[in-house]
């Protein structure tokens, strides 16, 4: 590990109309900001071997990156890496801003759906090789810790890797697992560590949020919806998103201004593929790190259910009306939206 000395001007991160950055690099304990610095290396510092297993983590993450830009190409590419591997530099713009329009944004931040999608993936396949549950439990716990350590701890798929864990903790040692439990273990360890998240960061208040309402409204949901056409699947991600959004919808509001229309209708579409997406983006990276030549074939299996999501969230965005911005930043009326939607809560559990 090589000793760098850098040289510039400090100078207070700038604030953009719709963006603090201060307060977002202040989660992270940034506070000034350089442009342009002066970088020389000055030396080798000691062996580090915390170091060298970072190093290790991120150079196959970097080997996993340029497999998928090999097999898949763009935007496709960018928008798998950001989805599988948490690498969002090369995403474009204007697609960043498609899917924040249509309520799919969460899809491209690596969140706890993410990690429980992927935990039933890996747990299912131990045991299905014949691993029994106690031993599947420790594979598990292996790979999902070197996955989340790879894509860099976001706060989401900290979280979600947490309950996740905690819930098969529970089934190893054969006892019941409360999820809101969990929910606040979790998000207490995360917030021992880094008070500031809870401030901060926006991305974990959505995320806590979304999970209390599948905890707490989705079932109200599911009473009242309990008449409506058993649609298999579907019937359950139309729940499981309204549950969500309806929860997240006054932050999404105070933070970024803007109600989507058609979010529903985006999720419902989109959904049901992520799991065979992320199988078959896996697969895909195994066979082409083993036989080159196929992986440009089973590249094509990521290639097209990436461009279905681009082409629903594209072909949603363009319609009239599919969103519109509301110039509302009130605390006081978020919270009231929160009072509301507690006591709407409370007094269908009650009477029910």
């Amino acid at each position: 590990m090589k000793i760098l000395k850098v040289k510039c001007y400090l100078k207070p991160p700038n604030d953009y109309p719709d963006f603090d950055y201060g307060r977002y690099l202040a989660r992270f304990n940034v506070y000034s900001i350089c442009s342009y610095p002066n970088i020389v290396a000055t030396g080798q510092s000691q062996f580090d071997f915390k170091y060298k297993i970072f190093s290790v983590v991120y150079f196959i993450q970097s080997q996993l990156s340029q497999g998928l830009a090999s097999f898949v190409p763009e935007p496709e590419s960018s928008l798998l890496q950001a989805m599988i591997l948490g690498i969002k530099g090369g995403l474009p713009d204007n697609l960043k801003n498609i899917f924040s329009n249509v309520g799919l944004s969460h899809i491209i931040a690596i969140s706890g759906m993410h990690i429980v999608i992927l935990t039933v993936i890996i747990s299912q396949l131990t045991m299905a090789l014949g691993i029994i549950r106690q031993k599947a439990f420790w594979v598990t716990l292996v790979v999902i810790i070197f996955y989340v350590s790879m894509i860099g701890f976001p706060p989401s798929a900290v979280r979600g890797a947490a309950m996740a864990l905690l819930f098969l903790y529970a089934q190893k040692i054969g006892r019941l697992n409360y999820s809101l439990n969990a929910l606040l273990l979790s998000a207490g360890l995360m917030l021992l560590i880094n008070p500031k998240l809870l401030l901060y960061d926006v991305g974990f208040q959505l995320s806590f949020t979304a999970v209390l309402g599948l905890l707490y409204l989705m079932p109200v949901l599911k009473t009242k919806l309990k008449h409506w056409p058993d649609l298999g699947p579907i019937k359950n991600i139309i729940i499981v998103t309204l549950s969500a959004q309806l929860m997240t919808q006054p932050l999404i509001i105070f933070y970024f201004h803007k109600i989507s229309l058609i979010s529903l209708l985006a999720n419902v579409l989109v959904l049901p593929l992520l799991p065979l997406l992320m199988i078959g983006v896996f697969i895909n990276l195994l066979v082409g790190l083993l036989y080159s030549s196929l992986g440009y074939y089973f590249g094509y299996i990521s290639y097209f259910l990436t461009h279905y999501i681009i082409y629903v969230a594209t072909f949603l965005d363009s319609w009239p009306l599919a969103y519109f911005k509301l110039a509302i930043a009130s605390l006081p009326l978020t919270v009231l939206f929160y009072v509301l939607i507690i006591y709407f809560i409370y007094f269908k559990l009650r009477s029910s």
